[in-house]
């Protein structure tokens, strides 16, 4: 790499990969996610470093730092543990990631816990990544930070370097305004993410959001909107913030929601958070039924003006923490985090009723469909693989098509045959 070249240094809550403590010492394998894929051939290719916590309360000495730098020297990127104690661990990532910004900017208000020393253990790891961050730069590195819980390190970086290059991705929703204002820190939360030269976030909805909250609630910002990317002038700053970043290679052109690949990441990225607290999640198929006739009656035209409106229905009847995809064709899929069968089965009924209610086509040539529904959950049944979710639920919309159409149905893994699942109609 040439000196010229910037290297990239990518700061995350977690390293790429998993510690594993054995019986003869120490183990080591790669993380998995959307972020890992994504960065770490980044990395390998160009070089450089990556910031995390190696995932549990670790000493500085131990056998575990030979296992980790013998591990990726070979990769072409070096590895920088932050380590955490026990305390901080359950305060700043279980208590204000995870017990408050995580919810919260999910909409699910009910889960937060306000504790204020959750807080202040959030400020203290924020400075102790920006301290690691800081001692391992070089002049013309770009730092790029990753995600909800560690949101006030370029804040911390800018005290002792006003002039690094740093960049922030939020891989979850920024909430609206009414949400925000519940947040007592959302003040300092806005003003660290204007400490950073780029932010990008997942949709064009998260990028409205983030800037209705700072025109409300930051005197004194200057806003100049220039298409994809927007300039927010803070003072002497400027801050740019990219709308969509990754929005154009997750969304479906036609209908506007999460394609398949997105779906797949946002999913297993579910799933193992279920898994992690503990936390019920639930899967829908959803499938038109008899829409090759609905294209051969009314043609391509009116079959894509009915995907479209569903997938308005969606939008209407779900959480914002909610996932709503196009899976293909016309088949549907919904990922409800924190939600168990009993509540899993009543979105469904919502949304099948509001389609089945619903008038399609034209003033001149009108119709209506209908659609049957598979149904899943962690509540029902355990599951290894978030694939084994998907499965079950699209066994039951197997069955749902093949009992008449026009149905819910929930699998159960227990009773093997289709008259034994269960059924719900409107």
């Amino acid at each position: 790499m040439s000196p010229s070249t910037h290297r990239l240094l990518v700061v995350s809550n977690r390293l790429p990969i998993v510690l594993e403590k054995k019986s003869d010492g120490w183990g080591l394998k790669p993380g998995s996610g959307g972020l890992v894929s994504a960065l770490a051939p980044v990395l390998s290719h160009r070089g450089g470093l990556w910031v995390g916590w190696p995932g549990m309360a670790l000493e500085r000495g131990g056998a575990w730092e030979a296992v980790l730098d013998a591990g990726y020297k070979e990769r072409g990127y070096d590895l920088l543990p932050v380590l955490l104690s026990e305390e901080e661990v359950k305060d700043f990532y279980e208590g204000f990631a995870n017990g408050i910004l995580w919810p919260l900017f999910h909409d699910l208000l009910g889960q937060c816990n306000f504790d204020p020393s959750f807080w202040y253990a959030y400020l203290k790891v924020n400075e102790k990544f920006a301290d690691a961050v800081l001692r391992n730069s070089r002049e013309e590195d770009f730092i790029w930070v990753q995600d909800y819980q560690l949101i006030h390190v370029a804040e911390s970086i800018r005290r002792e370097n006003e002039s690094a290059l740093i960049g922030f991705f939020l891989h979850i929703p920024f909430p609206a305004l009414d949400i925000l204002l519940r947040l007592p820190w959302r003040g300092q939360i806005l003003r660290a993410l204007l400490a950073y030269d780029l932010l990008g976030f997942q949709t064009p909805r998260d990028s409205r959001n983030f800037l209705t909250c700072i025109e409300n609630l930051l005197p004194g910002v200057e806003i100049t909107d220039a298409g994809p990317v927007t300039e927010v002038r803070v003072g002497s700053r400027v801050v740019q913030y990219q709308q969509h970043l990754e929005y154009q290679t997750q969304v479906d052109s036609l209908t506007g929601l999460f394609n398949r690949r997105a779906f797949e990441k946002k999913i297993h990225e579910e799933f193992e958070r279920s898994k992690r607290y503990h936390n019920p999640m639930s899967l829908l198929i959803l499938d038109i039924d008899n829409f090759k006739m609905i294209n051969d009656t009314y043609g391509h035209h009116g079959g894509d003006a009915a995907l479209v409106k569903i997938s308005e229905t969606f939008r209407e009847k779900t959480r914002q923490s909610d996932f709503p995809s196009r899976y293909g064709g016309e088949e549907f899929v919904l990922v409800l985090p924190e939600t168990d069968q009993d509540n899993a089965l009543q979105v469904a009924s919502k949304i099948h009723e509001s389609i089945r209610t619903c008038a399609f086509g034209t003033t001149a040539r009108p119709f209506t469909l209908t659609v049957s529904v598979g149904v899943s959950s962690t509540s029902a049944r355990y599951y290894a693989d978030w694939r084994e979710l998907l499965d079950d639920a699209d066994r039951a919309l197997y069955v749902a098509k093949n009992s008449g159409k026009d149905r819910i149905e929930i699998w159960e893994p227990e009773k093997k045959t289709s008259s034994m699942q269960t059924s719900v109609h409107p």
